[in-house]
């Protein structure tokens, strides 16, 4: 099994999944033979339609224009990754971002299936689906009913914003240190409702702790790290 010594959440460049796993700087999917793992990343990105549901991504496989083909690349990696050794690692970022979360290992759950949706040239086509499923928990930017927000042209620049805070590291005056592991946001806008951040040394009972929005400029109970 191979660490790339992330934590989950955790931000980190395009360069450093390069030099972590050996793989090119550019795709969505990104097998690399040193390191015997295929790195995917999910974009907020309008061509591949991916979506969470429930604690499982459904991803979009491989290829920009005309109908995807399963057995394409690394299409066909992820699906014979149950069982053909390699392990598949999920970071989650925009397109064009800088920075991408770490989302660890994911297994494959169910049978990809194929479904209509709109090529880079923006004519319909057959895509593939692939349902994964992340080893450990995730962190999630939520909406207050606990569903994945959808991306619309009014929330889409909130959204990211409060995607690229999940796992930023946080000094609190009272709870000590700690990552931010979800965000609670409105549906219309994205605006943030709330904050949740689970502290490394809780020091009155609880783990985790929920925060309003307010504090997140406060300087004097919450230092950036």
């Amino acid at each position: 099994m191979f660490n790339p010594d992330l934590k989950i959440g955790q931000a980190v460049t395009n360069d450093q999944i390069c030099e972590i796993f050996t793989v090119s700087p550019r795709g969505g999917m990104r097998r690399s033979h040193k390191t015997n793992t295929l790195v995917v990343i999910s974009f907020a990105y309008i061509v591949y339609q991916d979506r969470w549901k429930g604690d499982t991504l459904h991803l979009t496989g491989m290829g920009l224009v005309g109908d995807q083909k399963i057995d394409y690349c690394q299409n066909r990696t992820l699906y014979e990754s149950n069982y053909n050794g390699v392990e598949v690692h999920l970071f989650e970022g925009s397109y064009l971002a800088k920075f991408y979360n770490y989302c660890g290992v994911v297994r494959l759950v169910e049978e990809p299936y194929q479904e209509k949706q709109k090529d880079e040239n923006e004519k319909e086509r057959l895509v593939w689906v692939f349902p994964l499923k992340p080893i450990i928990p995730l962190p999630r930017v939520l909406t207050p009913e606990g569903d994945e927000p959808t991306q619309t042209k009014e929330n889409r620049d909130n959204l990211n914003k409060s995607i690229m805070l999940i796992g930023r590291r946080i000094e609190h005056k009272k709870f000590g240190k700690g990552s931010v592991f979800s965000i609670v946001v409105t549906q219309e806008k994205g605006t943030i409702y709330a904050f949740k951040v689970r502290f490394d040394n809780p020091t009155e009972g609880k783990y985790d702790r929920t925060f309003s929005p307010k504090f997140l400029d406060d300087n004097e109970i919450i230092k950036w790290l």
